[in-house]
């Protein structure tokens, strides 16, 4: 065993040498066919290895393509873009809500208004600052300039972090809604309704949603009743506090 791992060692070190001096070697026909004059075509296959390997500064190939602010005397001061990266941050974790930050992201944009500037300049410029690790990643990957307006920028960013599983299975926490044991009526609403916002697309009428509620309300009534507790009267005025607060 012993033997073995010593006779790889002593290939890899062969390899990395043969290497080298390939590159050096390349190096050196580079430099001379320079002072000559001429140029390698790299179409037939002929390009040298030290040019093939040689580290090369990344185009500039951004998915957005920024429009103009319209008005040629403003720009985003960097305390306002600091703001952004700062407060709001976005990972592409499965635990987090696209639309949430999405939302949250339009609401903080409200707090800044500029008279005659591109709304969609502003959004599209501070949106990225938003991003982290695998989102920024993920942006960065989108095709050479296929965004042109925020709503292009929306629905991708929707469709690549807002699944059909993942919507499947919040439609599915909606319409399976519970009271929890020892849950106050106010706070299972809000629940519900926090569910409602995280999938905007659930397609639900304010009837269903309604229904759905109200029969999980029930089923807790059910669960814990007592003659002196819960009684009709209570029932409906809890479906009219309901009806009025959806």
């Amino acid at each position: 065993m012993a033997d073995e791992q010593i006779r790889r060692e002593i290939e890899q070190q062969a390899a990395r040498v043969a290497a080298m001096e390939a590159a050096r070697l390349a190096a050196h026909e580079i430099q001379q066919h320079e002072e000559e004059g001429e140029e390698y075509d790299d179409d037939d296959g002929n390009m040298p290895m030290a040019q093939f390997l040689a580290p090369a500064a990344a185009p500039d190939r951004s998915s957005i393509v920024y429009p103009a602010f319209g008005r040629n005397d403003f720009q985003l001061r960097a305390d306002l873009i600091n703001l952004f990266s700062n407060q709001m941050q976005f990972y592409g974790k499965t635990t987090e809500n696209p639309n949430t930050h999405l939302s949250r992201f339009l609401r903080m944009c409200q707090n800044f208004q500029f008279q005659g500037v591109n709304e969609d300049a502003i959004r599209l410029r501070l949106f990225p600052y938003t991003l982290r690790d695998g989102a920024l990643e993920w942006l960065d990957s989108e095709p050479h300039a296929s965004i042109t307006t925020w709503d292009d920028l929306a629905r991708k960013f929707c469709n690549k972090y807002f699944s059909p599983a993942k919507v499947a299975k919040m439609k599915l926490e909606i319409s399976t809604f519970q009271q929890l044991d020892g849950e106050m009526y106010h706070e299972a609403w809000d629940r519900f309704k926090e569910l409602l916002r995280k999938c905007p697309n659930h397609a639900l009428k304010k009837g269903n949603r309604l229904n759905i509620f109200i029969l999980a309300y029930l089923l807790s009534l059910n669960r814990q009743w007592t003659p002196l507790q819960t009684g009709p009267l209570r029932i409906k005025m809890s479906m009219k506090h309901g009806i009025s607060m959806s």
